[in-house]
């Protein structure tokens, strides 16, 4: 499945940006798109629940600067970047994400 068939089915409003992903999959490993409805996370606080309650793209990369990342959007200039180095989440927009995966 396609990340724009899954964004049409669990995020909706960001279907464009799904379609851009799709055209630069090549350096993706997985991708999932949400809210799922009756998705728990373990360990699950009310900021982490609230987080992904909001539509959103969830890209996992495998080498990201050098580290493996997860990379979360939910809009254009509203996205974050969570490493495997235990790092803080970090801001990024998605025009700064096409230009990575362009590389």
């Amino acid at each position: 499945m396609s990340c724009a068939s899954l964004t049409q089915k669990y995020a909706p409003d960001l279907l464009d940006l799904a379609i851009v992903i799709d055209a630069n999959l090549s350096k993706i490993a997985r991708y999932s798109a949400g809210p799922v409805p009756g998705t728990e996370i373990p360990g699950e606080t009310e900021a982490v629940a609230s987080f992904f309650d909001q539509p959103h793209i969830i890209l996992q990369l495998n080498d990201f600067n050098g580290t493996e990342a997860f990379i979360m959007i939910v809009d254009e200039e509203d996205c974050c970047v969570f490493t495997s180095d235990d790092a803080p989440p970090s801001e990024i927009t998605f025009q700064e994400i096409l230009s990575y995966l362009s590389k």
